[in-house]
């Protein structure tokens, strides 16, 4: 099930044509990459042509059928433009650009407001280092209290800084929300 076929390019040059189907693929270790008998499991990597992302969507399955499955539903995927080849994009240059986009004003609540709000020099979420004793004898929620008022006495955060959410700050220290 190899690509053997070339074309050739607007530039006059042969090129090998993109390859859609599915090809079997052996280990790196495998005597049938040698010419010898098939030593290994091997599986099938199921491709199909994306035009629209001039891209080829490629994805590896451990039995023929689950290939075919795959390759059928996607060309289908492909057709309707539910399906997307993979991104080069990390999630860390995700986020950046969508805080960079937040802070510029172009990206909005669901109500259209601005998340400028959120980016101001007082309302940055704080790491609040609160640490809970669990064997003392007052209770969790006037040990949190006891510690952000120290906090604030001591000049650690603003009194008018925005704390986080009770749901993240529960989730922070490893309590409950009523704590």
């Amino acid at each position: 099930m190899e690509a053997t076929a070339r074309t050739e390019s607007p530039s006059g040059r042969k090129r090998k044509a993109r390859y859609e189907g599915i090809v079997l693929r052996h280990a790196r270790g495998c005597r049938s990459r040698t010419g010898g008998r098939c030593s290994c499991t091997p599986s099938y990597q199921a491709q199909v042509w994306s035009a629209r992302e001039r891209k080829t969507i490629r994805k590896t399955f451990p039995t023929l059928a689950a290939a075919h499955s795959w390759r059928h539903e996607s060309q289908v995927a492909l057709r309707q433009g539910t399906i997307r080849s993979t991104s080069h994009l990390t999630l860390e240059e995700a986020a950046e650009a969508w805080l960079s986009a937040a802070e510029a004003g172009i990206v909005r609540t669901r109500t259209g407001e601005a998340y400028s709000t959120l980016f101001d020099e007082t309302s940055h979420p704080l790491e609040i280092l609160v640490e809970l004793d669990r064997a003392s004898h007052i209770t969790l929620r006037r040990q949190l209290e006891l510690q952000l008022r120290e906090l604030i006495a001591c000049g650690a955060f603003e009194p008018t800084a925005r704390l986080p959410s009770t749901r993240v700050l529960a989730v922070q220290l490893g309590v409950s929300r009523a704590s």
